[in-house]
């Protein structure tokens, strides 16, 4: 009998983690992006020196690049809160702050290694629209 109830409970108790397992998984998925993982300054530019082999003075202005992209993030997402959630002028503000920021990192970085970097970043959103 004890064994009975062990079993039982042990049966219960692994699906309520396998149950709990796929909450977390389908909350992962929203589409509101509020539960995407948001990297530091620090892990982009070390990605970007790793994808693109920067030097340390390109590594240093990156740096400085990605803080600056992070103060002006919080700016826009105020204008976005005040604009509806599919509208053009929201897709406006969102190109023209793309725009904006691809400008700023060909500056430091250069041509050749900005095209890099835009293949690279277009490799990896068509991977995860994919998924």
């Amino acid at each position: 009998m004890k064994k009975q109830f062990m079993l039982a409970l042990l049966a219960i108790f692994t699906m309520s983690l396998s149950i709990e397992a796929q909450n977390q998984k389908s909350n992962n998925n929203s589409d509101d992006g509020a539960k995407r993982i948001q990297l530091t300054a620090g892990d982009r530019v070390d990605r970007l020196v790793k994808q693109l082999k920067l030097s340390d003075a390109e590594k240093m202005e990156v740096e400085l690049y990605y803080i600056n992209v992070d103060r002006r993030r919080q700016e826009t997402i105020e204008k976005l809160k005040k604009v509806a959630k599919y509208s053009d002028e929201r897709k406006q503000i969102l190109e023209t702050e793309q725009s904006r920021n691809d400008n700023d990192l060909r500056i430091i970085i250069g041509p050749e290694k900005m095209n890099k970097y835009i293949q690279i970043r277009e490799d990896r959103q068509y991977r995860n629209r994919s998924k």
